[in-house]
């Protein structure tokens, strides 16, 4: 530890084992196998003889891997510093160095690690997880230089609508698409809203036949809000509220700022829900009442709605790839710890950048590493 200019060997700031709380020792033969445990169903555990893949036999395969694990690491290196050089005058780098205090740094930063992380070498589920995790922390650490802290929120809220509406996007036109094929066209209608696909709901309800709703969903907030406020206020005196199609009060009710509906439906059947954390997370957001609100506060916001059974817990972007179990697999979604940290910095680096948050691979630390590192550096 000392030759590596290490003063104190245990210190979580330089040791990653300590750090993720998992050692990296590894069991080495001299044929290039190594020892570790499996879980075996009759035995318990047992160890295992394995042998990695080290090479690739189509080259053009192994050249486009190589150059996309090299953009990430090249990132890392740019914005490290060398702490000191080997005999061997192979330089040791430590983390990246805190740039909080200057915009223009971590602004940089952010966006190249976002860039880089859209080239890296993960598994297709794990790589749309990593990409959206950085742009997240782009979203909300890197910012202009701005002195009101109120306008540079302002700025964050509605670019996290923007992003969610991008991550949403392939499960936005499976909805619609799903809602189309079966003829629900409201239900189309309301799909493309919940993606935050505005334009894409207008015209939906204008060719489907519904001018005067294409052009409700085509207003600004303000203005649709007060339509569907008077228009469901007119239901309700009436006492025909109860005999409007659900599909048609969900609609009314999400532009007028509302998620009553929605949290009733979860409530009732969660199971059929079929809206995913983010989608709901970017209902709420773009459908906020108060336009002055912060994301902190709507994070604390869909804290309580969790713990009150009216919002779907925030499970890992590849959940609806493969089985989830909700008795073992308890890590929340990679981004929504992220959030969490911003709104109260109270969560554990490991909670945050935890494999099972962001891979089906529940021991492949290979993102972890960025993402900490970018963390830290945005860190006080």
């Amino acid at each position: 530890a000392a030759d590596s200019g290490i003063a104190i060997a245990t210190s979580s700031s330089v040791d990653h084992g300590l750090r993720m709380r998992r050692s990296f020792r590894v069991g080495w033969k001299p044929d290039g196998t190594f020892i570790h445990i499996k879980k075996n169903t009759q035995d318990g555990s047992v160890l295992k003889q394995s042998k990695p893949v080290l090479a690739v036999t189509d080259e053009k395969a192994s050249s486009r891997k190589l150059d996309q694990s090299h953009a990430l690491m090249e990132t890392h290196k740019k914005h490290s510093i060398i702490m000191k050089e080997t005999e061997s005058k192979i330089p040791l780098f430590t983390l990246p160095r805190k740039c909080s205090d200057s915009y223009s740094s971590a602004n940089t930063m952010l966006k190249e690690f976002s860039d880089s992380s859209t080239m890296c070498l993960f598994e297709p589920s794990t790589q749309h997880s990593v990409s959206s995790t950085f742009s997240l922390l782009s979203t909300l650490y890197g910012s202009d230089e701005v002195t009101n802290e109120e306008m540079n929120e302002s700025r964050r809220v509605e670019s996290l609508s923007i992003l969610l509406k991008r991550i949403n996007s392939d499960d936005t036109a499976l909805a619609v698409s799903s809602a189309q094929f079966s003829g629900d066209i409201y239900g189309s209608i309301f799909a493309a809203l919940s993606g935050g696909d505005n334009a894409k709901a207008s015209s939906i309800a204008l060719e489907s036949g519904n001018p005067r709703l294409s052009l409700m969903i085509a207003s600004s907030f303000p203005q649709a809000r007060s339509y569907a406020d008077a228009q469901l206020d007119c239901w309700h005196q009436s006492g025909a509220e109860t005999h409007v199609p659900t599909g048609i009060l969900r609609i009314f009710f999400l532009m007028s700022g509302s998620m009553s509906v929605e949290d009733q439906m979860f409530k009732s059947n969660k199971s059929s829900y079929g809206i995913n954390w983010m989608r709901n997370f970017g209902m709420r957001l773009k459908s906020r009442c108060n336009m002055e609100r912060s994301i902190s506060s709507f994070v604390n916001q869909y804290n309580a709605c969790i713990s009150s059974g009216l919002a779907p817990s925030p499970k890992p972007l590849y959940v609806d790839n493969v089985s989830f179990n909700e008795s073992r697999d308890t890590n929340n979604c990679t981004m929504y710890q992220v959030l969490n940290h911003y709104a109260n910095h109270d969560r554990d680096l490991y909670e945050i950048i935890a494999p099972p948050g962001h891979t089906i691979f529940r021991h492949d630390y290979s993102a972890s590493f960025h993402l900490s590192s970018a963390l830290v550096s945005i860190s006080d």
